[in-house]
């Protein structure tokens, strides 16, 4: 996929696909990407192990207004543990070990910056 900064959609994407890269690399197992339900969106479910993890992916070219993870407000939180909720109950879950993680990417003229913040909805 072209990369093109102007369009943020764009960046998001290919944020996605670089932490899914990064997941893969450190030994997950994708399960899903791009789950979406009525209770909102989660971009990566993957295994570490026995560990079923729900990951927001967040990228940003700049960080003038604070850092990817600092987006992950109160409502996106609420929506993300909903998902995850919803998700374990659909695929019959029940009682595995869970996390939330966020994944912050920062793609500028100095390079790419990848930082995995394991367990980040505590």
């Amino acid at each position: 996929m072209e990369f093109k900064e102007e369009n943020i959609t764009d960046l998001g994407r290919w944020g996605e696909a670089k932490a899914a890269g990064y997941l893969k690399e450190h030994g997950y197992l994708i399960a899903e990407t791009n789950y979406r339900r009525k209770t909102g969106e989660i971009d990566i479910i993957a295994f570490d192990g026995p560990v079923l993890c729900f990951i927001e992916v967040k990228t940003r070219s700049r960080i003038d207004f604070g850092l990817p993870c600092e987006a992950v407000n109160s409502k996106k939180r609420i929506r993300l543990r909903r998902t995850a909720a919803y998700y374990i109950m659909e695929n019959n879950m029940t009682g595995r070990e869970c996390r939330i993680d966020i994944i912050e990417i920062i793609r500028n003229s100095k390079g790419v910056h990848c930082r995995h913040l394991e367990n980040a909805l505590t």
